[in-house]
């Protein structure tokens, strides 16, 4: 089962990289907050994520499918500029 991680300061880049396994998506989610996923979860044959893929349908992203592998949550301090 994938995981999600939710830091409370700004992750690096390498950082991300390293927990989602590849190249960086980000989704802007409804409350504000980011989500962090691979953006080749699909074709590198990850694991369905069924929280990130709630979270990104929320948001009006078109999944084709479902979210794949791991991802991160951001919000409040923690996000990205």
């Amino acid at each position: 089962m994938p995981s999600v991680w939710k830091p409370l300061t700004p992750p690096t880049l390498a950082e991300v990289q390293d927990f989602i396994g590849g190249y960086v998506e980000v989704i802007h989610l409804v409350d504000g907050g980011q989500m962090l996923i691979n953006e080749n979860g699909m074709a590198d044959g990850l694991s369905p994520n069924p929280y990130a893929t709630v979270q990104a349908l929320k948001a009006g992203y078109n999944v084709a499918g479902q979210v794949r592998g791991n991802c991160v949550i951001l919000r409040g301090d923690a996000l990205w500029t």
